[in-house]
């Protein structure tokens, strides 16, 4: 979804809502249904506002930027993130946790991990890395996360889609 001078506005089935607003770009990767217990938002750049309504504790609703992970479940909270900038989340109500995203995770087939005891320890080791940066920002609070750790991040995650276009 790519916004200019308008907005766009989503809801899953169990009433959790997002407006992603003006010159905003937003890849929707699951939406609660079908069998899934997610909700997974990846915003290139701008600002989505959510009001997520809270349901079974199995249910996670993520907003991913290129360089923050943004986990909540019944609150409502704004995402911005542009390029050059920190990703900030503000948390109208209830509280929001925010971790670094770090791309090379997520890209990681649990085969390989199981086959090589090095690209397993530095995977625990990026982990313990997210775990110990993660923030829980509560109402009427702005967050982000600290700048010298985001320009890692922002570094690392470059890498890792320079690797990804090589075909490596």
């Amino acid at each position: 979804i790519k916004t200019t001078n308008g907005t766009a506005d989503l809801q899953n089935k169990n009433g959790s809502a997002v407006r992603v607003r003006e010159y905003t770009t937003v890849e929707v990767n699951s939406l609660l249904g079908g069998g899934k217990s997610d909700t997974r938002l990846t915003m290139k750049h701008g600002s989505v506002m959510a009001k997520v309504e809270k349901k079974a504790s199995n249910e996670t609703f993520k907003v991913v930027t290129p360089t923050a992970i943004a986990g909540v479940r019944g609150t409502t909270f704004t995402v911005e993130a542009e390029e050059g900038e920190p990703t900030r989340v503000k948390v109208l109500d209830g509280a929001v946790a925010m971790a670094p995203r770090i791309k090379a995770l997520e890209d990681v087939a649990e085969e390989d991990l199981q086959n090589n005891p090095e690209l397993q320890a530095q995977y625990k080791e990026l982990q313990e890395l997210a775990a110990q940066q993660e923030k829980l920002i509560e109402a009427e609070q702005v967050g982000k996360l600290d700048s010298g750790v985001e320009k890692a991040v922002a570094e690392l995650n470059d890498k890792t889609n320079s690797v990804e276009g090589k075909g490596e």
